[in-house]
């Protein structure tokens, strides 16, 4: 009886060497070379003032050094998404005297407050001489609170940009009272967007603000930005290839896309 348990143990613990042996992983010799061949894929992002008074934005994907994926967009400052749209349509949370009240050559005018975020800001005219002074092209009022004293100053720092551009994407900037609640923007924003790719933004004729976007973009998919950007009678030519893109602030958007790909 015993001898036969002796067998039976010697046969049972046989057993389990040769199945923890079959389940054991196998080493392939090979795998570390198979990870070092695989592409390394990133994900980056880029903000800043684009075209004198945008906020642009540049969403891309790399994958050995390639562009891979490549969108670009401009975000409208608050002089576009806290305006009238039809004269004389802005309610009590306007100011409506014609000492605080900003007048355009249309006669549109600007609402007072502005929430981003978790910061309210307050509207006010430029002067002519800031004006005078100023990179922007068409901004006409400036909101500013305790903390910013000129919000289109404040977004040429890129962190400032990014928070901006996401608090935009969040649904976090809209036209409010002096407490911060958000009012009815149902008369405001003539583009009929905060994005320049959806919004009323140069959409006639042959080449329209999205088309020449896209064909920018297109042209440095694929790339690793080392082609020389310039133009060639009017259209935007990249290394040798010209394309049929006509943006006059083409090399605002390229300096953006160079900062994303160059960022870590």
């Amino acid at each position: 009886m015993f001898k036969n348990k002796k067998i039976f143990f010697i046969v049972i613990i046989t057993f389990l060497i040769v199945l923890t042996s079959c389940n054991s992983p196998i080493v392939d010799d090979n795998s570390n070379n198979n990870n070092d061949n695989q592409e390394k894929i990133n994900y980056k992002t880029a903000y800043g003032i684009t075209y004198h008074d945008y906020v642009g934005m540049v969403k891309m994907t790399v994958a050995d050094e390639r562009i891979i994926y490549l969108d670009i967009d401009e975000v409208f400052m608050p002089s576009i998404w806290a305006m009238e749209t039809k004269k004389d349509t802005l309610s009590d949370y306007v100011t409506k005297t014609d000492e605080e009240k900003l007048v355009d050559a249309n006669g549109l005018g600007y609402a007072k407050y502005i929430r981003i975020g978790e910061k309210i800001l307050i509207g006010t005219p430029y002067t002519e001489e800031e004006i005078e002074k100023a990179d922007f092209k068409r901004q006409v009022i400036r909101y500013y609170n305790a903390d910013i004293k000129d919000l289109y100053e404040y977004l040429k720092d890129d962190k400032n940009a990014k928070w901006y551009v996401e608090s935009v994407l969040n649904g976090k900037a809209y036209v409010c009272d002096k407490l911060g609640n958000r009012l009815d923007d149902t008369n405001l924003n003539p583009q009929g967007s905060f994005f320049k790719s959806s919004s009323l933004y140069w959409t006639t004729g042959e080449s329209t603000w999205s088309k020449n976007i896209q064909v920018f973009s297109n042209a440095l998919v694929g790339s690793t930005l080392s082609e020389s950007v310039t133009t060639e009678d009017g259209y935007i030519k990249v290394g040798d290839v010209v394309t049929s893109a006509t943006m006059e602030g083409y090399l605002d958007y390229y300096n953006l896309v160079k900062k994303a790909y160059n960022s870590k």
